[in-house]
């Protein structure tokens, strides 16, 4: 005799079912469990990224100010872009 038990033989929860998970979800009534979570994600990454803008806003700006009042010290070179645009100018036709 045989002792290896055939599929015909097992219980129906040990048979391979295509849509387990579903089944599953369904059986235990959280049908819309994924619903519920994607609902949970889109309420708190919001809320997350204003506090984090909240307590970290006044750091980013005086990143900003420091970086407008080193540019608003630098000397700007004067007539250096009309140089480099005279420069390209006679390039340009030196080649042609």
């Amino acid at each position: 005799m045989n002792d290896t038990p055939s599929q015909d033989n097992m219980p129906d929860d040990s048979k391979s079912d295509s849509n387990s998970s579903t089944t599953l979800l369904t059986g235990l009534g959280l049908a819309g469990a994924g619903l519920v979570v994607l609902f949970i994600l889109l309420i708190t990454v919001p809320i997350c990224a204003i506090a984090i803008l909240l307590l970290m806003g006044p750091t980013i700006g005086n990143v900003f100010s420091n970086v407008i009042e080193e540019l608003e010290q630098t000397p700007a070179p004067s007539n250096s872009i009309w140089l480099t645009i005279e420069y390209l100018y006679y390039w340009f036709y030196s080649i042609i």
